[in-house]
């Protein structure tokens, strides 16, 4: 089955807005592609990443390729709408409209869930009139009950044994026509619900789902709107209080149960944030809370990551309760009653399957170091959070476990750019000044190749001082001079060619480097960029800087240790300071007139200088 959700690698930018908001930290990072990958086994599909990813790079399983498919066999097509829908289409004035545009789509009978909901709320009455003391966490989000049975198993044992609302509403339908050809759609403004209905067999559950953001984009394909349709009533049963379920309290309306500080036996929860507090605190202390739980992942299904509009929540809760008055204005009560009483007997129970995707406890001391390379806090500080996690341990056990990065830590990014900034207040006087040397030197050049030779040499010796990995190539990727640090890490057989070629100069870039990282050179020479991204070589991961010398002639590069924090700052500036002290004297004491051929030398080491000058501003 495909997963509920992915992510395009095309598109995302590996922002850790999805990373950060992942209530369950189901989403890691994929290193080799540089992109968030999300984990489909420890997803409950709450829908926050596709909701919340700026560059729209999460999506999920679409079925209107399904839908369209069923709605060309032969037998009777059925259409059950959820009841948000009076949330999501009030743009479409008459309800009788809506209906017939379902009609018109190929829909043989349309039915409202919100019947369905009656049923399960005199379920839950039931349930609670017969509890003797137990208390239950309620059953109709699908993501809750996800969340439980993987995160929080313990609480199985409380969940209400009572099915949700589309499962009660498919077996209504197949009851109905339980001598029809029927294929059922089941339209919401749910995602997780795609999973929940796998769990069953196929001829208890919808044939197929799909959201309110897929049926406007039916609507749109076929071209049917309001204006073009005739009116068409949905089908019978019609339902009572259930139209306001969308409402996190609104179950509660159907049930004739309403929350009192003082008395109630229920209490409802909303909101991720809520629901995470909530059951585990419940899972703790169930005797001090001894209430059930109405519970929404979401701020009650109005808010649903397959709603197709984007007016508040506010809104949508008064479209609901308007819908429900105008439903009611005309209710029969007393065929509702009776229907009820036809229907009270559906036997629809919940399938929960445990799916432990608790991930094991890590070693502290491991937390520890991973928190030590972090900042220089103590470990037991609660941290800032700006993270996404609760605490900088949690932040440290995602990078053990690959689901998060040292970058997503705000204090080690401010500690880094101080730790800069004080190098480059230090320094800068320092680099002005062999700048004007170098510019004394050349305008008194005389084009002497023995002198050209030395300054090479300066160059050759500043670069290989440096812990740094440092090459610069030619357009034709041809390795015009590599440091020690780069050749130890391209391997063996570069340090056996620098032993006879210094720096392997003259040797092709392809064949020591990888392809990612050739491609960066081009890609800087051919339009005269800077790029900077994360490569790894021989299993060894960097931050590689490409810079240009010589415009579409000469570039740089720059190779810095991933894991290094703010690449060692310190040592660099103490490094480079030592090496400009002691090559001054003899950059003063050159006599010699350089002409053109000592330019491009003088590039390089201009751009090497600033280049570590620029990063990270």
């Amino acid at each position: 089955m495909e997963a509920l959700f992915k992510v395009n690698p095309a598109e995302c930018t590996l922002c850790y807005a999805c990373i950060r908001r992942c209530p369950v930290k189901a989403i890691d990072i994929d290193f080799k592609a540089e992109k968030a990958h999300i984990d489909d086994d420890r997803c409950i599909g709450c829908g926050i990443c596709y909701n919340i990813c700026p560059q729209s790079a999460i999506s999920y399983r679409q079925n209107n390729d399904d839908v369209e498919a069923l709605l060309k066999k032969p037998g009777l097509k059925v259409a059950l709408c959820d009841p948000s829908i009076s949330a999501e289409f009030e743009d479409i004035t008459e309800y009788k409209k809506f209906a017939g545009m379902l009609k018109t789509l190929g829909f043989d009978k349309i039915y409202e869930t919100a019947f369905a909901v009656d049923v399960m709320a005199q379920k839950y009455k039931d349930l609670y009139d017969n509890a003797k003391g137990k208390y239950y966490i309620n059953t109709y989000c699908s993501t809750v009950v996800e969340y439980v049975e993987k995160y929080i198993p313990e609480l199985m044992i409380n969940l209400a044994p009572v099915a949700s609302p589309i499962m009660i509403a498919s077996e209504i339908t197949r009851k109905i026509h339980e001598n029809e050809d029927v294929s059922i759609t089941y339209i919401t403004s749910c995602i997780s619900v795609k999973r929940e209905v796998e769990k069953y067999e196929k001829a208890f559950r919808p044939d197929t789902i799909i959201t309110f953001y897929e049926l406007r984009k039916l609507f749109s394909k076929h071209n049917i709107t309001e204006s073009s349709t005739e009116f068409y009533d949905f089908d019978k049963p019609f339902a009572n209080k259930g139209y306001l379920y969308p409402i996190s309290s609104g179950i509660l309306d159907a049930m004739d149960m309403y929350e009192s500080n003082l008395d109630s036996i229920i209490t409802t929860i909303d909101g991720d944030d809520g629901i995470n507090d909530a059951l585990n605190a419940f899972s703790k202390n169930f005797s001090d809370i001894a209430k059930h739980i109405n519970p929404f992942y979401c701020k009650g299904c109005l808010s649903g990551p397959g709603m197709g509009v984007n007016n508040s929540r506010y809104q949508r809760a008064s479209a609901v309760s308007r819908y429900a008055k105008k439903r009611l204005s005309n209710h029969d009560d007393k065929q509702f009653e009776e229907d009820l009483k036809n229907y009270a007997s559906i036997s629809a129970k919940p399938i929960f399957k445990l799916n432990d995707q608790r991930r094991e406890k890590l070693n502290y001391a491991d937390v520890e170091q991973v928190i030590s390379t972090l900042h220089n806090l103590p470990v037991k500080d609660e941290g800032c959070g700006a993270c996404g996690f609760d605490n900088c341990e949690g932040l440290a056990e995602g990078i053990i476990h690959g689901y998060a990065n040292a970058d997503m830590c705000l204090r080690r990014t401010i500690n880094s750019q101080k730790a800069y900034s004080k190098f480059k207040v230090q320094s800068d006087e320092r680099i002005k000044m062999l700048k004007e040397e170098i510019t004394l030197l050349r305008s008194s050049s005389d084009s002497n190749e023995k002198s050209l030779h030395e300054y090479q040499n300066m160059l050759s010796k500043t670069i290989n001082i440096l812990a740094a990995g440092i090459i610069i190539v030619d357009k034709n990727l041809h390795i015009y001079e590599a440091n020690e640090s780069l050749i130890k890490v391209i391997g063996e057989e570069a340090e056996i060619i620098n032993e006879v070629v210094p720096g392997l100069k003259g040797a092709d870039l392809h064949s020591m480097l990888p392809s990612s990282v050739c491609s960066m050179f081009e890609y800087a020479i051919e339009n005269n960029e800077s790029v900077t991204k994360d490569v790894t070589v021989n299993g060894t991961k960097f931050v590689l800087s490409v810079f240009n010398i010589a415009e579409k002639e000469l570039s740089g590069g720059i190779f810095r240790p991933f894991h290094s924090e703010g690449v060692r700052y310190e040592e660099f500036e103490k490094r480079i300071l030592d090496v400009i002290d002691q090559n001054l004297l003899m950059v003063q004491n050159i006599g010699f007139l350089l002409g053109e051929g000592i330019s491009n030398t003088e590039k390089m080491l201009n751009s090497v200088i600033d280049s570590f000058k620029k990063q990270k501003k």
